[in-house]
């Protein structure tokens, strides 16, 4: 009993959580996550909060095994999720560099999401992207079923919209590049386009 007592001890010291160290609690629940993917414990690492820091780039490109995220995911480099099963983003999902979502599922942003880098949606189910955002690379959501553009747009490059919906530009967008358009749009809306000064290509 002694012996039994003893080990008890030394397993569940002050530092540690019990309910981890037995193997059943949330972090267990991220790291096997993170096995299941194939993905070395090297490469991320979980604080207090669990909070997730991704420590390069994370590609699941048409991986079938993926289905969804951890929430408070934090990857460095560019996060590759396309042609895979996944439906919906994490809460609180940051992405240090491109983001390549073509070819899901996925209908809507979160509005937690920050991406640094290029959003690449071409091909996907997205329907609705939310107010005020402000994307610092291109914006590629050619050939998806959105009908229309969000208020107080930004982009920082280019916005690629052929082969959707989208009628019209809402009055406060801005685009820093090229706007890439279907030829009907263009027609439709060239004195908008060249009262505001916008470079438009088909």
């Amino acid at each position: 009993m002694k012996l039994v007592r003893e080990h008890i001890n030394e397993k569940f010291t002050d530092d540690s959580d019990p309910i981890d160290d037995m193997g059943i609690g949330p972090r267990h629940v991220i790291i096997q996550w993170f096995k299941e993917m194939n993905i070395h414990d090297r490469n991320y690492e979980i604080d207090e909060n669990l909070n997730i820091n991704f420590k390069t780039n994370l590609d699941f490109e048409f991986n079938p095994k993926l289905t969804s995220l951890p929430d408070n995911l934090s990857v460095d480099g560019f996060l590759d999720i396309r042609g895979t099963g996944i439906t919906k983003l994490p809460k609180n999902l940051r992405i240090h560099g491109d983001s390549y979502m073509a070819k899901t599922q996925i209908t809507e942003l979160p509005s937690d999401l920050y991406i640094g880098g290029d959003y690449f949606l071409e091909f996907s189910k997205i329907t609705k992207l939310a107010d005020n955002l402000d994307i610092m690379g291109y914006l590629d959501i050619e050939n998806t079923p959105i009908k229309k553009l969000p208020k107080n747009l930004q982009v920082e490059t280019h916005l690629f919209m052929r082969h959707t919906s989208i009628k019209t530009l809402p009055l406060d967008i801005k685009i820093g590049g090229r706007l890439y358009c279907d030829n009907e749009f263009k027609n439709n809306n060239k004195k908008m386009i060249q009262a505001r000064g916008i470079i438009c290509s088909v």
